[in-house]
């Protein structure tokens, strides 16, 4: 896997100490860490192999910290030495249920969020999990669902109103997305409107645009639980 974000654009120029030529875009709620005697060897300007990249990223996620975050998105997330224990089974399902309970109520502006805290990640992982056995696993712009062979789904959960933009975790804030169309909406090739349909972003010059164009119009897949589906407020909001 080659990284293709030119890091001049996006970061800060101490972030994560020390300039690079290339990052690599990772969600703030799945950043781990691993010391350096424990990381794999990756000689300067190495291509990986996908194997190797899945590797390095299973490592990670199995042996590696994970960071608490100080404060969303900020620089001290970088340098802090304190990590957190991940959430067990019973906490995920006990977060679950709060979110399903929480459709109960009207879908709130924003939820103050603790990011040092194992019960908020827990409540993500629920988050996740809510919304892709809520879409059958299927992204709701191009019904596809795909698995990788050892049978983790393809689709992700995206937030409709960003968390980095105080997006709450309420279930009607997500939607399943496959990872084009996940990249698609967060960088702004379309909008879903209030009656749940595609709007397309008219940009015909940009690589791309004939593909996204040929969904405009066409209405999203809903969840059958009609109180999962995306909220109006969060869905305008977006627009």
């Amino acid at each position: 896997m080659t990284a293709i974000t030119a890091s001049e654009q996006n970061l800060v120029e101490d972030a994560w100490r020390g300039k690079y030529p290339y990052q690599v875009r990772v969600a703030w709620d799945e950043l781990h860490r691993l010391t350096s005697s424990r990381f794999p060897r990756i000689e300067t300007n190495e291509t990986l192999s996908r194997s190797e990249f899945e590797e390095i990223a299973k490592a990670l996620r199995e042996e590696g910290d994970r960071l608490i975050l100080p404060e969303w998105g900020s620089r001290a997330a970088a340098y802090a030495d304190d990590t957190i224990t991940e959430p067990d089974n019973a906490q995920i399902t006990a977060a679950r249920k709060e979110l399903k309970t929480a459709l109960d109520s009207e879908p709130p502006e924003s939820i103050p969020v603790d990011y040092n805290t194992v019960e908020q990640i827990a409540r993500e992982r629920a988050f996740r999990e809510a919304i892709r056995d809520a879409y059958d696993e299927r992204c709701a712009v191009c019904g596809t669902r795909r698995e990788t062979p050892d049978g983790r789904p393809e689709v992700e959960a995206s937030h409709i109103r960003p968390k980095s933009e105080d997006g709450p975790d309420d279930l009607r804030n997500g939607i399943a997305l496959c990872k084009l169309h996940h990249w698609a909406f967060d960088n702004g090739w379309f909008t879903i409107t209030d009656d749940y349909r595609i709007s397309v972003t008219d940009s015909s010059s940009r690589d791309g645009y004939t593909e996204f164009a040929s969904l405009d119009g066409k209405r999203i897949e809903l969840p059958d639980d009609h109180r999962m589906r995306p909220a109006v407020k969060y869905l305008n909001w977006n627009t």
